[in-house]
């Protein structure tokens, strides 16, 4: 059976660190999985929703496009 590792201990401590990872996934709390997702890579659609949102939040701008199509008419 041919050997497995790259030789390098700094390859090898990153593959230790995605199996520890592995690992942990079926105990992975709401909180972890809020701070990847903040993690992941946003479209530019989702970066400019977020830019309209914090602008609105901070007084800078209009209600956000899609806050302003889940208004409730009375």
């Amino acid at each position: 059976m041919p050997a497995f590792g790259s030789g390098s201990p700094e390859k090898d401590e990153e593959t230790w660190h995605l199996v520890h990872f592995i690992r942990h996934l079926p105990q992975i709390s709401p909180e972890e999985i809020a701070d990847m997702e903040q993690l992941n890579p946003k479209s530019p659609r989702q970066l400019r929703e977020q830019e309209e949102i914090r602008r609105f939040l901070e007084g800078e701008g209009p209600a956000p496009a899609a806050a302003a199509a889940h208004r409730h008419e009375r």
